[in-house]
C-alpha cells in the first residue's frame, strides 16, 4: 500500500471498527518513520479523534516489532498527548522504551520532546513508583 492508500485505510478504520488487519499494520509500520506520513496522519487522519487514533495505533503496534513498533508507538503517544490523555501517552512511551531497548533502536525525537512535558514526567514517575 502506498502512503495515501495507507492514510485512507487508517482513517476508514478509525471511523469504523478500530480493528486493524495485519496488512494495514504492516503498511503503517513501513510508513511510520516518514515525516510526510506523520504530518498527514496528525493533520488529516487523527485530527479531532486523537484518543481513538491512539487506541488504533496501540492495536497496530501489537502486530509489529523492532523499529516499526517503536515508530508506531511514538505516533500513538503523540496522538494521546494531543488528546489530553497524558497517562495513556506515558504508558505508550514506557512500552516504546522497552521496544526500543529490545530492538536497539533510537528513541524518536518527538518522544524525547514529549518526555519534557511536566504532565508526562508526572505520569512516568507514577508508573515507576
Amino acid at each position: 500500500m502506498n502512503r495515501i492508500a495507507t492514510l485512507r485505510e487508517l482513517r476508514r478504520e478509525l471511523l469504523t471498527t478500530c480493528t486493524p488487519t495485519p496488512e494495514l499494520a504492516a503498511a503503517v509500520g513501513r510508513h511510520a518513520q516518514d515525516d510526510a506520513f506523520v504530518r498527514h496522519f496528525y493533520t488529516f487522519v487523527a485530527h479531532a479523534t486523537y484518543l481513538r487514533a491512539a487506541l488504533l495505533l496501540t492495536r497496530i503496534a501489537h502486530h509489529l516489532s523492532g523499529e516499526q513498533r517503536v515508530a508506531v508507538l511514538a505516533l500513538g503517544a503523540g496522538a494521546a498527548h494531543s488528546g489530553g490523555a497524558y497517562r495513556l501517552a506515558a504508558d505508550l512511551i514506557s512500552a516504546l522504551d522497552i521496544a526500543a531497548n529490545r530492538a536497539g533502536a533510537e528513541i524518536p525525537l518527538m518522544v524525547r520532546i514529549l518526555k519534557l512535558d511536566h504532565r508526562i514526567r508526572t505520569a512516568l514517575s507514577g508508573a515507576a513508583a
